[in-house]
Order: C-alpha cells, then structure tokens, then sequence
C-alpha cells in the first residue's frame, strides 16, 4: 500500500519478484509494512499494472521514477532469474541509493556446515559454489577487489574500485526479512523502530 510518507521516516521501495495475476510473491512485502508501520513502504504492484501482463511499457520508467523519488531500496531474491529486480537493485546502487539486498537461504550456500543464524550478512564470495547464480551480484554490491589483479589484464583496463556499495543479508523466513529491514533502516536512517 502507497501511503503518504512522513518526513521523519524513510520511503522505501521494494524490489522483488512479480507475476501476472499472483499476488503470492508479495507476503515479504506485506510483512516488512505491517511489521514497520512507520516506514512508507512502495510497492510497485500497488501503484499500476501487474508486471507480468500483455502490456508492460512504461513499467520500467515508472519503476526508475519511484526509485529515485525513495529514500532507500529493498530488494529481496527469492527465485532465479530476476531480471527486473536486478536492474532495480543495480540502478539504486549506481545512483547511490542506501540498498539493502536479501537472499533467500535456498539460493546460497553457507561456507562451512555449521547452522546459519540468520539473518546473516553476505561476504563476497571467494567461490562460485556458495552462490551459484547470484555471486558476481554479491561480489558487485560487496567489493571484491582483495583478490583483484590477479589475473592478466591488458594495460588499457583501468583499475576498478570495488568497494560496499549496498548490505547484503542471507534470510530465510520472514521473521529474518523483517529483522534485516528493521536493522538496516534503524542504521541507515538513524529512526528509532517499535
């Protein structure tokens, strides 16, 4: 639900999966606004059509327009491919947006065997393995550039600075998500949250 945003809380807009006629993709979204009431929460199937229909021009422009009128972006990956999220997540990220990235647990893997308390902060993946589809999004959003140089670059490749740009968690159920939410918008916006 769209709501008029306060100026003493933060707008944010979520990115995540969404399919024709189903709904059933948006519980994460719910749960973070009924949980974070405070908050002013966008979420893009409220606002327009359903992404997945016949019809989709304009969806990406207007999804752009709110991304840029909010105040932080939270993208959660429960499935793969996500095209649209992915190009969300990467135009906060380049207009430096405050980003906040979640993972469901069914799609990385822990580095060790050892039960996972999540949510848990994502490091950068060293190996394809503990991300298989997702790792060179991690490492983007992460930095990766302890291990840079250390391949063959031809000299007219200028040097990367792979620096955090966004937080990265793995989650797994929604209790996690709203925790993640609640922590990184209690940090990032310096709001105190009930």
């Amino acid at each position: 639900m769209v709501g008029q945003p306060t100026e003493d809380y933060p707008r944010i807009y979520t990115a995540g999966a969404m399919r024709w006629q189903s709904h059933g993709d948006s519980w994460w979204r719910r749960s973070v606004e009924e949980s974070l009431a405070d908050i002013t929460f966008y979420h893009p199937e409220d606002a327009y059509f359903d992404h997945g229909g016949d019809y989709v021009q304009g969806a990406v422009s207007e999804d752009v327009q709110a991304i840029n009128a909010a105040d932080g972006v939270v993208a959660y990956y429960s499935e793969t491919p996500q095209i649209g999220t992915t190009v969300e997540t990467l135009h906060a990220l380049h207009t430096d947006t405050p980003t906040l990235v979640l993972f469901d647990a069914d799609l990385i893997s822990p580095p060790t065997n050892e039960r996972i308390d999540y949510p848990e902060p994502l490091e950068s993946a060293l190996y394809r393995g503990t991300a298989d589809d997702h790792w060179f999004l991690i490492n983007y959003i992460n930095g990766d550039d302890e291990h840079s140089g250390q391949r063959l670059m031809p000299s007219w490749i200028s040097a990367w600075e792979g620096k955090p740009r966004g937080s990265v968690f793995g989650v797994e159920t929604t209790a996690d998500i709203r925790q993640a939410v609640a922590d990184w918008a209690s940090d990032e916006f310096d709001v105190e949250l009930e």
